[in-house]
């Protein structure tokens, strides 16, 4: 398990600026649906539904019952057939529309210095990262719940009825291309089927520093510094701003003044 991760923020824009302080505001962090991320190949996977026939029509009767409790053992068995035959002409259809759409996912990182996740992620270096931390047992719960991201150069492989939910989360929504491993991503991922809005709450004290971008406005250190001096959940939280090295391309923090006194 992580024990210290990193999400980095716009506030490049005023609504990213809105959404990035609501974080500091209601301690919460907003669950994306896959959907709407910037990679084509999230939640894909090369889905197999090459399995027995007795196991297909079991998988199909689990499913009509839970669609429907109310529905006979009987008159499940009867419908098992069909829905699996559809299941398969749509190509898995509503389970991949549940993936991208009803799930919700927070990402973080485990660096806080990576160049490109800044120009990325925070903005074209105008947002900020922020640190969590778990520094006692009010932070294993939600830590457990975070999962490390794997990166791939071939499609996971599934099959449909026969790989296991988790090995399914894994293939489908912790599985990346290898480009992507400078993001050294780790992900919370939480059903949001029937509910609204999506979010995570964040315990107290979990948030250790934040660390303002190169290009950061002054309006915005000044929201930044406002929001953790004033509230008394933020009084051991860090402020640092980043520079550029003088000699490699490398970012270097140092610590602002108005932040946690020594």
């Amino acid at each position: 398990m992580a024990k210290i991760l990193y999400k980095y923020r716009s506030m490049a824009t005023p609504e990213a600026t809105r959404h990035t302080l609501d974080i500091l505001d209601n301690l919460r962090l907003y669950c994306s649906s896959v959907a709407s991320f910037n990679d084509p190949f999230e939640c894909r996977s090369a889905i197999s539904f090459d399995s027995p026939t007795d196991i297909k029509n079991e998988r199909a009767k689990e499913r009509l019952v839970k669609e429907n409790p109310s529905l006979s053992e009987s008159e499940a068995s009867r419908l098992a057939s069909s829905k699996w035959r559809q299941i398969e002409r749509d190509g898995a259809k509503e389970f991949r529309c549940w993936l991208r759409e009803d799930l919700g996912v927070v990402s973080f990182s485990s660096c806080n210095d990576d160049i490109l996740m800044w120009a990325h992620y925070g903005g074209g270096h105008n947002g900020v990262c922020i640190e969590f931390r778990c520094t006692d047992n009010r932070h294993i719960d939600f830590f457990s719940k975070i999962q490390e991201v794997s990166y791939a150069k071939q499609l996971p492989k599934v099959n449909f009825y026969e790989t296991n939910p988790v090995d399914k989360v894994k293939a489908f929504l912790l599985t990346k291309a290898r480009p992507w491993r400078y993001e050294k991503e780790w992900r919370i991922i939480q059903d949001y089927a029937d509910q609204r809005p999506r979010f995570a709450d964040l315990p107290t004290g979990i948030i250790t520093a934040i660390y303002l971008g190169v290009k950061i406005s002054s309006g915005n250190t000044t929201a930044i510094l406002d929001r953790v001096q004033a509230n008394p959940t933020f009084k051991d939280v860090l402020i640092y701003q980043a520079g550029l090295h003088a000699d490699k391309y490398e970012l270097d923090f140092q610590r602002c003044s108005g932040s946690k006194p020594e």
